[in-house]
């Protein structure tokens, strides 16, 4: 694999696995010499405390959420939640924020708890949640903003946010 790589020119491997998998390429890139010529890029699987920071140093991970978000929504919220709970905040923490209050929202919009009313209105809503803006495709899947961070000093800094468009992407279960 990394004779393939080397010949092949490649200046990004994109590898969205367990950090075991990752951890162990990366040691073999450096053993081969090809650490410095190659990124990696991740995914949301290497937010795990198992992953080698230092030997994935300056690469990129997409995540569902990043404390350095510098959106002001973001800053507003992670400050209230280390107040509240004494720690900080984390992915899950905002995921099941914004699938609270987004339910919370499309019940008040709907005027009822019955759950067909309530579903029509998340079929339809538009959700400005600390994760970004939710919401759904024809098939139900959420659309929202990824954050794309970069591991620096062993820490994560927020790169940037993107949406991308699954249609577009070719992705058959949200047409």
């Amino acid at each position: 694999m990394l004779t393939t790589i080397s010949e092949s020119g490649a200046a990004v491997i994109y590898l969205p696995a367990s950090p075991e998998v990752v951890n162990r390429l990366a040691a073999l890139l450096a053993e081969s010499g090809l650490a410095g010529s190659v990124t990696l890029l991740g995914s949301d699987s290497w937010t795990g405390d198992s992953l080698d920071r230092a030997a994935v140093e300056g690469s990129y991970f997409s995540t569902h959420f990043e404390l350095d978000d510098p959106r002001p929504i973001v800053r507003t919220w992670t400050e209230a939640y280390q107040a509240a709970y004494a720690i900080e905040a984390d992915t899950l923490a905002a995921l099941g924020y914004d699938a609270a209050l987004m339910l919370v929202e499309a019940m008040e919009q709907a005027g009822t708890l019955d759950p067909g009313p309530v579903a029509d209105r998340l079929e339809k809503i538009v959700f400005n949640g600390v994760t970004g803006p939710i919401r759904f495709d024809k098939a139900h899947n959420p659309l929202k903003p990824v954050p794309l961070v970069r591991l620096n000093r062993g820490d994560t800094e927020f790169v940037t946010s993107m949406e991308l468009d699954p249609v577009s992407l070719g992705c058959p279960a949200t047409q």
